[in-house]
């Protein structure tokens, strides 16, 4: 654990403390958090799928956006 990260932990929303975190994710020193953001990442990408195109999850009539 190096200073700035210990540093950048509580400031975690931050850029460069998110930065840290995934890069930290990465080299799987933090493998359940990496897990949880690759999960939440998909749920966001899920999201704006349903968001973006409702009509390939709906059989009813989909009002264009």
């Amino acid at each position: 654990m190096h200073a700035h990260q210990v540093f950048f932990i509580p400031f975690g929303l931050s850029l460069h403390g998110l930065f840290l975190v995934v890069q930290n994710a990465r080299h799987g020193q933090v493998h359940g958090l990496g897990q949880a953001f690759r999960i939440i990442f998909i749920i966001i990408i899920i999201i704006f799928i349903i968001m973006r195109y409702p009509q390939i999850f709906s059989n009813t009539k989909a009002r264009p956006i």
